[in-house]
């Protein structure tokens, strides 16, 4: 059983790496192969475009479900894991003026608690036309992102 930990040795220099579909091969310090299977179960990466591509996986899984009836029409599912997701859907309070979302569990059921959202550069909530959830880019409910990089707070 190779211990995988050594690998972290070689972090910033080039290894010998083979493909075929859904494995890689990367050659180990001692000369023989390791093979990894193509798995987006689990997202582990610290690298935000790795993340991306295990958590765009999720939302093509998730795409066929089916919004519940109670849940605004406009609400965007957003995955947790490979098996666990929830819906949110934010708008603009002109009268407060920032962003107020609702989030729904997967079977439907309101958090109650509303999110309160503003841009943390403006201090401003986000207008509608902009205050679009990013479902690949969020990776948890206290952490909402924008498609247009906003990372309200």
């Amino acid at each position: 059983m190779y211990d995988s930990s050594k690998m972290f040795n070689r972090a910033g220099h080039p290894v010998s790496v083979r493909y075929q579909r859904g494995s890689i091969w990367i050659l180990r310090p001692d000369g023989k192969e390791m093979h990894l299977k193509e798995d987006y179960s689990n997202d582990v990466f610290s690298n935000a475009a790795c993340s991306a591509s295990v958590r765009q996986h999720w939302v093509q899984k998730f795409a066929a479900v089916a919004i519940p009836k109670n849940i605004a029409p406009a609400a965007k599912l957003v995955p947790l894991t490979d098996r666990s997701y929830f819906w949110v859907h934010c708008q603009f309070d002109s009268q407060r003026q920032w962003d107020v979302c609702t989030e729904w569990d997967s079977k439907g059921v309101p958090d109650t608690q509303k999110r309160e959202l503003v841009d943390p550069t403006t201090h401003r909530g986000v207008p509608d036309a902009l205050l679009n959830i990013d479902p690949v880019t969020t990776k948890d409910k206290a952490a909402l992102h924008l498609k247009n990089g906003i990372r309200p707070s």
